[in-house]
């Protein structure tokens, strides 16, 4: 059983290899990586992708960036520690692009008992940065349908 189904897990977990390669090249990353990973490369702006390469130019940033996919299985590990077999009770909202990785809702599988997923049409790995409304409709409707009672909820508030 392969843990790095994705063959950039393993490249990117590889410890300086990643950011050796790409370091000085951080805004050709950035332009690579954004139109792998979006329906539409024109929701991303100019400004937005200033901010990504700022941010991988920063002291450790592309380090960090990368040590994201190094520390991905000791981090799903010390989860399962934590909880020792316990189930979140507290509702889950799990969404994800029509054009990204399916089945989101289906990783909380023994993890959370009320789980609610959601497909966003048109939109690929960025939810937020492709389709903000859209995100913003499926938090505010999930937070109105899960409110505890006379508690204020975004339409009271």
């Amino acid at each position: 059983d392969n843990p790095f189904v994705y063959w950039w897990f393993a490249f990117n977990a590889t410890e300086h290899v990643a950011a050796m390669l790409w370091e000085g090249k951080e805004e050709r990353m950035v332009d690579h990586l954004i139109s792998a990973m979006v329906a539409d490369p024109r929701s991303v702006t100019a400004a937005d992708k200033a901010e990504y390469v700022r941010g991988l130019r920063s002291p450790g940033g592309l380090h960090g960036s990368f040590g994201w996919h190094r520390d991905s299985l000791l981090t799903g590990r010390q989860i399962v520690e934590a909880t020792q077999g316990r189930v979140l009770h507290v509702p889950v909202l799990a969404l994800n692009g029509q054009y990204s990785h399916p089945g989101v809702a289906e990783q909380f599988d023994g993890i959370a008992a009320t789980v609610e997923g959601a497909t966003i049409p048109a939109c690929g790995h960025l939810l937020a940065e492709e389709q903000p409304e859209a995100v913003v409709a499926h938090i505010v409707a999930f937070a109105e349908r899960h409110a505890w009672p006379g508690s204020a909820t975004p339409a009271s508030a």
